[in-house]
């Protein structure tokens, strides 16, 4: 089973020259560890993942793993299209020492669903592990199903999900169907408690004050 708990999905941090401040990045994710958290993903949507540059994207991931100490996971975003892009990211990150990678589905021009989970099980191949895919269907245009979760599942590629619908009831499907082999976190703002109560195993989600 993957990560479980409150992860929160982290800003990345820049200076006032639009440069990153790994130095914030690392204070930030102290801070996160102080207040109790379970994990720590860097470079997903929240923390402009779209946007920043494979190196970048390192850096920070790279500044996160070596402040959390092994104290909690570091679940890696990565968001892209190009699977040989992909998985060259996703053999850094494990070289960095991440513990697993979030990964968005692929995008833009909507693959089908076979090439969306081929791509799911290179990067997983490529990290050297299961992985952690990234349901949302308002950035991916899509999304996969309980049925063909519990398939990568099963093969071994993937042992996490976010569900970013924000529908609670997608984490009781998965659940239902995948069961403790899949750690389903949901991945929104709007429901969290109320996914908890059917049975999500965690909440991974944008940080606001």
């Amino acid at each position: 089973m993957g990560p479980r708990g409150i992860i929160p999905a982290m800003l990345t941090t820049f200076d006032k020259n639009d440069n990153l401040d790994l130095g914030a990045q690392r204070a930030l994710a102290e801070w996160f560890i102080s207040k109790g958290v379970h994990g720590l993903s860097p470079c997903g949507s929240t923390g402009e993942g779209a946007a920043l540059t494979d190196e970048e994207k390192l850096k920070v991931v790279k500044a996160t793993v070596e402040q959390a100490k092994g104290r909690v996971p570091v679940v890696a975003g990565y968001i892209g299209y190009s699977t040989k892009l992909a998985c060259e990211q996703a053999r850094k990150y494990r070289d960095v020492g991440a513990d697993s990678v979030l990964c968005l589905l692929p995008f833009y021009y909507k693959p089908n669903v076979k090439d969306a989970m081929d791509y799911i099980r290179d990067v997983s191949k490529a990290f050297g592990g299961p992985i952690m895919v990234y349901n949302n269907p308002w950035f991916a245009g899509y999304e996969l199903n309980p049925q063909q979760i519990k398939t990568l599942a099963d093969e071994g590629y993937i042992d996490a999900l976010k569900a970013a619908h924000g529908d609670s009831m997608r984490c009781d499907y998965i659940k239902y169907v995948c069961g403790d082999k899949v750690s389903v976190l949901y991945g929104h703002d709007y429901a969290p408690l109320e996914s908890f109560c059917i049975g999500a195993d965690g909440w991974l989600s944008g940080f606001r004050t």
